[in-house]
């Protein structure tokens, strides 16, 4: 397995390493509170190993196991990285491949991608998402009867 020995890494670099845009890791960035790389004097993100390690662990839980980001951010509070890395390890050189089958999937016979619109009237949630929403629900419709 292909393992970086860098120091430190740019967005590009990390975005290639692990196979996902740079916009994903900079939303990655702002959901998982951990993932907090360094800037240089440029204001340029730089990544350590740490840090590359821990988009591997979220990239894992997002993409293998498609955990939520709910879901993965609470994992990720007892989680363990390195053990985690050792339980699932991370292969930089299928990383394109996974990313590539998971883009098939999500496109329809006509070969066009899915736009995010469900013709089924079916919508999947995962249950951690769905009692969180159905919370903040309740709590506006109490918050509505009060006024």
């Amino acid at each position: 397995m292909f393992e970086p020995t860098k120091k430190y890494f740019s967005i590009s670099e990390v975005g290639k390493l692990i196979d996902e845009q740079q916009h994903v890791l900079r939303y990655w960035e702002r959901e998982f509170g951990e993932l907090r790389p360094k800037k240089n004097s440029a204001g340029n993100r730089i990544y350590t190993q740490k840090d590359l390690d821990l988009l591997k662990v979220i990239k894992i839980m997002l993409r293998k196991k498609r955990l939520s980001v709910i879901d993965a951010k609470l994992q990720l509070k007892s989680t363990d990285i390195n053990e985690f890395l050792a339980q699932n390890p991370f292969d930089f050189m299928t990383a394109a491949s996974d990313t590539q089958e998971e883009t098939q999937a999500n496109t329809d016979t006509h070969g066009s991608a899915h736009d995010g619109t469900n013709n089924d009237d079916s919508v999947r949630i995962p249950r951690a998402e769905f009692k969180a929403i159905y919370a903040m629900l309740k709590d506006i419709e109490q918050l509505l009867r009060t006024v």
